[in-house]
C-alpha cells in the first residue's frame, strides 16, 4: 500500500517515540479531559496506537478508530495488538486527519497527541474534526511550546537554554505554515474552528536522571542536531553552532565524568473543544 503524501510530514518527524515521556501523570490528565462513558474514540495520526493501550481500560464502553498517513507505521501498531486485551475494541485504518473515514456526527472524542504541530494547516484539520464530532463531543489536542525548552543540571543551564531557544526560533520560521509552538495556540484555533467551551490544562513533559555530564550533554547535542535536521537548518548554521559552543562551554575541565542530576524539560498543553 502507498505511503499518503502529507507536505511537510514525514514518519520520523510525526511518529518519534512517545515512550519516553508518556507516563502515568500524562495519562492521568488525558483520562481527566475525557468522559468515562464516551463510545467511539478517533484518534488521528495515532502512530503505534499507544492511545489506544493506554486509555481503553480505563474506558469500559469506548470503541477505538486510529488513523495514520503510514501502512508501515500502522502495520506495526496492528503487530502490537495481536493478544492485547483492547484489541476488539480498536480499529486501525490508512488515511489523512483532514480525510478522516467517519461521517458526519459519528464521533464522542476526537483526539490528537503531539501531531498538529507538523501539519501546514492546521485549521483544515480541526475542521474536520468538528464535521465528525457530534453534538456534545470533544475535541482533545495536545501540543508542545518548543520555545520554552529548559535545560538543567544540578542547576539551571541558562546559556543552554537560550541557545536552544534560539534554535528553536529559527527552526519555527524554517518549518512554517507548520508551528513547533502550537500549544499555546490551539484554544483560539478551537473556538474557530467552531469547538466552544474551550480548555487548556498546562503540563511537563521532562526527562530527568542521575548521570555524568558528558552523557547527558552529548545527548543534547543530538537534540539540536534533530531540532536542526528536521527543521532543514544547516549543519554548519549558526543556531546549532551557538547550541555547541554553550554546550563545549559547560564542559569545562573536570566536569565531564561529574555525577549530577540532569532535566530537559518541555511545556506542553492539553486543549480540549466542545462541539455544541
Amino acid at each position: 500500500m502507498e505511503q499518503l503524501r502529507i507536505d511537510g510530514l514525514t514518519p520520523r518527524s510525526l511518529h518519534a517515540s512517545r515512550k519516553s515521556w508518556w507516563d502515568g501523570v500524562f495519562t492521568r490528565l488525558l483520562l481527566d479531559a475525557i468522559p468515562l462513558d464516551v463510545r467511539q474514540v478517533l484518534e488521528v495520526d495515532c502512530g503505534l496506537a499507544g492511545a489506544a493501550h493506554t486509555l481503553l481500560p480505563s474506558l469500559p464502553e469506548a470503541r477505538y478508530l486510529g488513523i495514520d498517513f503510514n501502512p508501515e507505521r500502522l502495520a506495526e501498531a496492528k503487530a502490537e495488538l495481536e493478544g492485547a486485551p483492547v484489541a476488539p475494541r480498536v480499529e486501525l485504518r490508512l488515511a489523512l486527519a483532514t480525510g478522516l473515514p467517519a461521517s458526519d456526527a459519528s464521533i464522542d472524542l476526537w483526539l490528537s497527541v503531539m501531531s498538529l504541530q507538523h501539519h501546514g494547516d492546521v485549521a483544515a484539520v480541526l475542521a474536520e474534526a468538528a464535521r465528525v464530532l457530534r453534538p456534545g463531543g470533544r475535541a482533545v489536542a495536545v501540543e508542545p511550546d518548543n520555545l520554552g525548552q529548559r535545560f538543567y543540571f544540578d542547576g539551571g543551564l541558562e546559556e543552554i537554554s537560550a541557545a536552544f531557544h534560539n534554535l528553536c526560533l529559527k527552526a519555527r520560521v524554517a518549518r512554517q505554515p507548520s508551528d513547533i509552538a502550537l500549544g499555546p495556540r490551539l484554544p483560539s484555533l478551537l473556538l474557530e474552528a467552531g469547538l466552544h467551551r474551550t480548555q487548556m490544562i498546562p503540563h511537563l513533559v521532562a526527562a530527568t536522571r542521575i548521570e555524568t555530564a558528558n552523557s547527558y550533554f552529548t545527548r543534547l547535542r543530538r537534540v539540536a542536531e534533530s531540532i536542526a535536521g528536521d527543521a532543514g537548518l544547516p549543519a554548519d548554521g549558526d543556531a546549532l553552532e551557538g547550541c555547541d559552543q554553550a554546550i563545549k562551554r559547560c564542559l569545562f575541565t573536570g566536569l565531564p565524568k561529574r555525577l549530577g542530576m540532569s532535566s530537559h524539560i518541555v511545556p506542553v498543553f492539553i486543549c480540549i473543544g466542545h462541539k455544541t
